[in-house]
């Protein structure tokens, strides 16, 4: 008996079956008697036995119209891997989803054998094999072929993100699939296209690179090349950053290496050309003896083209005749919270501006170590007296005994705007011995009294200035944000002073370039995710400051919920700060000194460090607690609420009726009604510095915080020194914490 015949006595199913040119593997007549129905829809067919599928809980197929109109398809690549199945229509011709097969011609192949039996899985039905007539089949799509389909449609569609999706998915699990590199090259052709038509030159260019790897004699790739680049280079000119315009050069020459691209040529001279008219410039200026002016010029023509001719020589004689040192900064003022402070930027410049009589050196296990450049400190046996003899360079600049002491007692005047209280509380009498030798006698002694000498030399001459002090002179060098410090007084060995120039770096990025290229010499930090950059440089020494600094967050007195304990635990509990320092600005390495604290004096590089010599490693920092962080932030806030309704609520009158001073049932309703319609809190301000690495630990706090229920707002202070000054809640700060004898 046929299986035609036996299965269309079943009924509906199989006639559908048999109207397909398939057949059961196996018994018929166990699927027969199972089989109510056969659905079509769309492109599919499925022919599930009804019971089956009911019992099996399988959904209906994606291309029923239930299916359809309950979600979206899915995409391809989302999908289990599948074939496509087609049959001619003579067959029925029906599309049909299957497990992938194995064609005798191999994966694409579209040639099928002419007769025999093709044995098939339907996706719907894993488990039940059916055969089919090789006779019958008119085309498999398998799924690679699938993909690649819908992604050259994507591509021709405009839709340049799903395509390079499908197109990625392709060359991980089927980079040999015939047609896919066609397919990708095409797809990289038009994608940079649309971008370069979309103004986005710099996004164009690594497009045709992957273009290149895939193709280097892709047709018209060599001339998209110069035009996009040429655009590109055009652009980074017009933004002055001449730097990466020349790395762009340098890029395109290396990566198309096999491409014959004439506009390099031409923007190497283009440069060269800048550059000589600059360093023509420096030569007139240094005749007329103006070095500003030369220096400005050469620092241009070395932003063009470092390898200008006669640059460096020129360097070298300004160098001589007007020295000059360039730091790359972060910051060029501090932020606008607490002079009193010791934030790192304003103790910086006030090493240049306000140099003092003594200052802090070192650190030895007793404590701060201090010393002065104008002379020697000695003190008695008995602790009571220090002995400051001045040397022969300090009474020549005049900083004298005599001018010292009177400085010193205006320190103990309490009329005095120069009053200092700690130190007018230890001085006893002050005397000048022979004419070198200042004698400060102490009512007590102290532990370290070089430390209460720690005046500011302008104090001495009653003016804001002191010997061998810099002044600010100007801003905006070079169209470069940047400040230039200058002072009068030569140095020891009589040359001229040099000049310092602080220039503003945008990024740290920035700055390695700057210090790579010799456009500044210095640069005052590194972060510690450049540690290991900077010291691969050639001719590049990096040191280490002595006094840790201590990152803090300074919270504003004038918000009424962050004077509550709470709260301010709230804050603590939730930021992980150790994820922070180990995990973010670190990343994962282990640098001696970064670590989290419990208070605000440094810990030290180590056990042994006599800088640690305050911080109590008995007292841990808090923990990270996001639920007891959440918990204690909504204490706060409703303690806050209902002190503000105490505040604004108007005094009881003895004379209002007792009925009166009770509140009505509707607006006691009011009130549940508000408490239970309570908005958002709104963000608190939180104010950094341009520096990176305190951007980027905002950013975390910022995170940490919104997921405890504490929403911030992250404001940058201009780091030009030039903001107004600006509002805020919490100031992220690095403080410069001294001797904590002093400090604190």
């Amino acid at each position: 008996m046929s299986h035609r015949l036996a299965l269309s006595r079943t009924g509906g199913f199989p006639r559908c079956v048999a109207a397909l040119g398939l057949r059961v593997s196996g018994s018929w007549l166990r699927v027969a008697c199972v089989a109510t129905a056969c659905l079509f829809a769309g492109r599919s067919a499925c022919l599930a036995p009804a019971s089956a599928q009911e019992a099996s809980g399988s959904p209906a197929p994606s291309g029923s119209s239930e299916a359809s109109g309950a979600e979206a398809e899915p995409r391809l690549i989302d999908r289990t891997p599948f074939d496509r199945l087609t049959l001619k229509p003579q067959a029925g011709g029906e599309t049909i989803d299957v497990q992938p097969l194995e064609l005798p011609g191999g994966p694409g192949s579209t040639q099928y054998p002419a007769a025999g039996i093709l044995k098939i899985y339907r996706i719907i039905e894993p488990s039940i094999p059916y055969e089919i007539n090789w006779s019958d089949v008119a085309r498999i799509d398998q799924y690679a072929g699938l993909i690649l389909a819908e992604a050259e449609r994507q591509t021709a569609n405009g839709d340049m993100a799903s395509a390079f999706e499908d197109l990625a998915f392709l060359h991980r699990y089927y980079p040999t699939w015939p047609g896919l590199d066609r397919a990708s090259q095409n797809h990289l052709w038009k994608d940079a296209g649309t971008a370069f038509s979309g103004g986005r030159a710099e996004e164009a260019l690594p497009i045709l690179w992957a273009l290149y790897d895939l193709n280097s004699e892709y047709p018209r790739l060599a001339n998209a090349v110069q035009v996009i680049s040429d655009r590109r280079i055009s652009q980074l000119i017009e933004q002055k950053d001449f730097a990466q315009a020349r790395a762009t050069v340098d890029m395109l020459d290396k990566a198309f290496a096999n491409l014959s691209l004439s506009n390099l040529p031409e923007w190497r001279n283009k440069f060269a050309a800048a550059a000589a008219k600059e360093v023509t410039a420096a030569k007139r200026a240094i005749a007329a003896r103006d070095f500003e002016a030369a220096r400005l010029a050469l620092t241009r023509a070395h932003d063009v083209w470092p390898d200008a001719e006669g640059m460096a020589e020129l360097f070298r004689e300004i160098q001589q005749t007007a020295p000059e040192i360039r730091v790359g900064v972060a910051n060029l003022g501090s932020l606008p919270v607490d002079d009193k402070l010791p934030a790192w930027t304003s103790v910086r410049i006030a090493g240049l501006v306000r140099p003092r009589l003594t200052q802090l050196v070192d650190f030895s296990a007793e404590g701060g170590v201090y010393a002065s450049a104008w002379g020697d400190l000695a003190e008695s046996a008995d602790g009571k007296t220090t002995i400051f003899t001045f040397n022969r360079r300090a009474i020549e600049l005049g900083v004298t005994p005599a001018a010292a002491s009177l400085a010193l007692l205006r320190r103990a005047d309490p009329d005095s705007a120069h009053y200092d209280a700690d130190f007018a509380a230890f001085l006893n009498t002050l005397s000048v011995k022979d004419g070198s030798r200042l004698e400060i006698a102490w009512k007590r002694p102290h532990i370290r009294p070089a430390a209460l000498l720690q005046a500011p030399l302008g104090d001495l001459q009653r003016s804001q200035r002191g010997p061998l002090a810099y002044q600010a002179q100007q801003r905006d060098l070079s169209e470069a944000q940047a400040v230039r410090y200058r002072r009068d007084s030569p140095t020891s060995d009589g040359a001229a002073s040099p000049a310092i120039v602080e220039r503003l770096m945008d990024d740290d990025e920035q700055a390695m370039t700057a210090l790579a290229e010799g456009a500044v010499d210095v640069i005052e930090r590194v972060p510690p995710w450049q540690l290991q950059r900077v010291r691969s440089l050639p001719d590049v020494s990096v040191g280490e400051y002595r006094l840790p600094t201590v990152h803090v967050l300074y919270l504003s007195p004038d918000n009424p919920l962050l004077e509550m304990r709470e709260f301010r635990r709230a804050i603590c509990y939730g930021i992980d700060r150790e994820q922070i320092v180990r995990d973010l600005l670190l990343g994962g390495a282990n640098i001696p000194g970064f670590r989290t604290l419990s208070g605000p004096f440094s810990a030290g590089v180590g056990m042994g460090d006599p800088v640690g010599y305050a911080y109590d490693e008995q007292l841990a920092p808090r923990p990270y607690q996001p639920r007891l962080a959440r918990v204690l932030a909504g204490v706060a806030r409703e303690a806050v609420r209902k002190i503000a309704e105490r505040d604004a609520a108007p005094p009881a009158s003895s004379e209002q009726a007792p009925d009166e001073q009770q509140s009505s049932p509707e607006s006691d309703a009011g009130k549940d009604q508000g408490a239970s319609d309570e908005e958002a809190p709104a963000p608190l301000r939180l104010l950094h510095s341009a520096d990176p690495l305190a951007r980027l630990a905002c950013q975390s706090i910022k995170l940490q915080l919104a997921g405890v229920g504490v929403p911030i707002e992250l404001v940058e202070y201009a780091p030009d020194g030039f903001g107004e000054d600006i509002e805020f809640d919490i100031a992220y700060l690095e403080l410069n914490v001294g001797d904590p004898i002093i400090s604190a």
